[in-house]
């Protein structure tokens, strides 16, 4: 025997005899039986206030090639709280929508502070098993004879005791899900670094780093940077909503394909849906821009189904400022609502405060691009009758090429119909009604922007009562795509000649618009139509016939044929007056009619019939509405043309005072009312004083309407006019 190698011999004789050195447990008989559960340490195990050499870390490499730009400020914010004296652990949350950057700060924290910890360590902590995973991880790599010795739970607490008994470590726990998932963790006495990122708001909505996203200029650079293209630079950011994510994929892309960033910009707004789940060549397939957001949408609806069907309608709204006030829903109560949007801000999937709720123009984009997907088929008709009319007036082959099946989700139609029935429609012209439609025409027109040719019909109301609003506040230019999309898919409907009664006020609303806009053979066109399915309907249609013959009237006036005006505005009024009496509209047709007259040279009888407008609006209109102001300056311009110019001067004072109390002080239509103030005056012969009236009227109309509108030109023709009795000659 030698000392490296020392051997005893140990006999037992006999039945069932034991012989050994040392004995720990020992049984013996026909049915001896021994159970044993041994909870042993190795002899290597680390105490957990044991110390370990520096560098431990497993830290996720930093992609050189990925630019970070634009968070210098957070990253400074964020070193500046973790070197504050606190109590306990010190405990920094980034929080922040998904894609937005909150891994990429803290990634970038670890690195740039690497020799301040002696310790890094991150976490997925999505779960309460991740976290206990990644515990045990830690306690494996420090102890290395742990992982075939320690069960993972007992891993798991020791890395724990570890971390209570030694400081200057960085923990990062990454995508943390749900408080109570590291709440154990947080509640024990640590002395250490723990920074938490997450989608949600784990407190107040004020606490932690709350990530936003890049500004214009930041992003730009970070498209640039990668890709080496400047140009589209900045306006695909902007499409992209400036998400960090969506930034690098895009630019990943384009590098890869060899592309532009125009041609990625071109494709992302005509199919976007496959741009969203690309990413690059070796890239992770779950963190494409579709993929992270499907995984929150996944966790948000197993709590609230009804959170998701949400912003899946107002993805089809403008991005910014929806207005809290149309987010009901007649079976849910409204603490429930309360409690859903909450939960969607509390994922960073919505910006909420008390009047408005916000959406990420690039999270529309994925949602509208699922819900395009899941489209159902309907078909559109206004009526059963309507159908069956247009059915019986064309061949059955052309039927089948006629009817429209209009592709939609029922995301769009609920959109539509959310917007149809908050937006005062009915009058969508009332000055009283213009702070409602300032709010929801951003969202009007966004909806609109969405459908598709196919899907105009889903919404007629909708697209007549913008046009509406938009002409009230001389929007003719921005109206006249919307009306002529509505009267497109109605003749792709019933087809061009055979359209129903029920759209001649498409017909009249089109013809008003390109009137407006001073394309008189256009309107004269459009207004023919419009009276044509009007005429030998019964009398349930006067409103629309009557309408349609003051339409065909106004083009015949602009044409110069009065005479032919007169005769359609005479039968406007004695249908208004036959079925409606003096009402509203009465008072409409009847200022028509002294327009008509007015172009006659019969002052006397248009002065009386501008009266009688004005007096009957009066009485059946709030004081402040617009027509009341339209009839005063037909009543200034009357009363003008018989010289009688003390009270055209008290009329077109009355007119100027309405508009500035109505009217917006850039509403083009303040500018008329600026103008024949003008005109009154230099009719009595104070030129001086008409003239920066007259000047105002144009800078306003030119800068609101363009220098071709008919109004504009109108105010030039009166300025011209004032200037020339100034300095004759000239």
């Amino acid at each position: 025997m030698t000392s490296n190698d020392r051997r005893q011999s140990i006999e037992a004789s006999g039945d069932r005899a034991i012989a050994a050195q040392h004995i720990g447990i020992a049984s013996s008989g026909d049915h001896a039986h021994i159970e044993q559960h041994v909870h042993h340490w190795p002899d290597s195990a680390l105490h957990p206030d044991a110390e370990i050499a520096p560098g431990v870390d497993n830290i996720p490499w930093a992609d050189p090639r990925h630019p970070f730009v634009g968070r210098e400020e957070a990253l400074a914010r964020l070193t500046a709280e973790a070197r504050a004296d606190h109590d306990g652990p010190t405990v920094q949350t980034i929080r922040g929508l998904a894609g937005v950057g909150k891994s990429t700060l803290a990634l970038h924290h670890a690195h740039r502070h690497r020799d301040q910890y002696m310790l890094r360590w991150w976490i997925t902590a999505d779960s309460p098993a991740s976290v206990a995973s990644g515990l045990a991880d830690l306690a494996f790599r420090l102890n290395p004879a742990f992982s075939t010795t320690v069960r993972s739970e007992d891993a798991t607490h020791w890395a724990i005791n570890w971390l209570s008994a030694q400081p200057d470590w960085l923990l990062v726990l990454d995508n943390v899900e749900d408080p109570a998932h590291i709440r154990p963790l947080l509640r024990q006495s640590m002395t250490g670094h723990v920074l938490v990122t997450t989608r949600r708001d784990l407190d107040r909505p004020d606490s932690g780093l709350c990530l936003d996203l890049l500004d214009d200029a930041h992003s730009a650079e970070v498209l640039t940077a990668l890709t080496g293209h400047s140009e589209a630079a900045a306006e695909l950011a902007h499409e992209l909503g400036h998400l960090p994510l969506a930034l690098q994929q895009a630019g990943a892309y384009v590098v890869q394909t060899r592309g532009t960033l125009s041609g990625y910009l071109e494709r992302l707004r005509t199919d976007p849906g496959p741009l969203h789940a690309t990413v690059p060549e070796g890239g992770d397939p779950e963190r494409a821009v579709a993929r992270i957001w499907h995984h929150t949408l996944q966790a948000v609806e197993e709590r609230d189904p009804w959170a998701v069907q949400f912003l899946r309608i107002i993805a089809y709204f403008a991005p910014d400022d929806i207005p809290r006030d149309i987010i009901r829903d007649e079976e849910l109560d409204p603490v429930d609502v309360d409690r859903a949007l909450s939960l969607l801000s509390s994922y960073s999937l919505i910006t909420l405060t008390p009047d408005t709720v916000s959406i990420h123009r690039l999270l529309q984009s994925v949602l509208r691009a699922g819900s395009s997907q899941e489209a159902d088929a309907v078909r559109v008709f206004a009526t059963p009758e309507d159908k069956a009319r247009a059915d019986s007036k064309l061949p059955w082959r052309r039927r089948q090429v006629r009817r429209a099946t209009v592709r939609a989700g029922a995301e769009m139609r609920a959109a539509g119909h959310v917007l149809t029935h908050f937006l005062p429609v009915e009058d969508a012209g009332d000055p009283m009604r213009w702070p409602r439609w300032r709010a929801l025409l951003p969202h009007a027109e966004a909806l609109f922007a969405q459908a598709r040719e196919d899907q105009w019909l889903l919404f007629p109301e909708l697209l007549t009562a913008t046009c509406t609003h938009l002409m009230s506040q001389g929007l003719d230019a921005r109206a006249r795509p919307y009306a002529e999309m509505l009267l497109k898919a109605s003749e792709r409907l019933y087809g061009p000649d055979h359209l129903p009664p029920h759209l001649a006020p498409v017909l009249n609303l089109l013809a008003m618009i390109h009137r407006n806009l001073g394309d008189y053979p256009r309107a004269n066109e459009l207004a023919q139509r419009a009276l044509a399915l009007c005429d030998g309907q019964d009398e349930r249609m006067w409103a629309e016939t009557s309408g349609a013959l003051t339409a065909l009237a106004t083009t015949y006036r602009n044409l110069g044929r009065f005479e032919d005006a007169l005769r359609l505005d005479w039968r406007s009024v004695q249908i208004s007056l036959a079925r409606s009496g003096y009402t509203p509209f009465t008072s409409v047709s009847l200022s028509n009619l002294g327009l008509s007259l007015r172009g006659l040279g019969r002052y006397e009888e248009a002065l009386k019939v501008a009266e009688q407008a004005l007096e009957i609006s009066r009485e059946t209109l709030p004081a402040d509405h617009v027509t009341n102001l339209t009839n005063l300056n037909n009543l200034t311009i009357a009363l003008l043309d018989l010289e009688r110019h003390e009270e055209a001067e008290r009329a077109g004072l009355h007119a100027l005072e309405a508009a500035e109390r109505i009217l917006d002080q850039d509403h083009p239509h303040l500018s008329v009312a600026l103008s024949n103030l003008a005109v009154v005056h230099t009719r009595s012969g104070r030129h001086e004083e008409a003239l920066p009236i007259a000047e105002r009227a144009v800078l306003l109309s030119v800068r609101t309407l363009g220098p071709d509108h008919p109004i504009t030109l109108t105010n030039v023709h009166n300025l011209a006019g004032i200037r020339s009795e100034l300095t004759p000659g000239l």
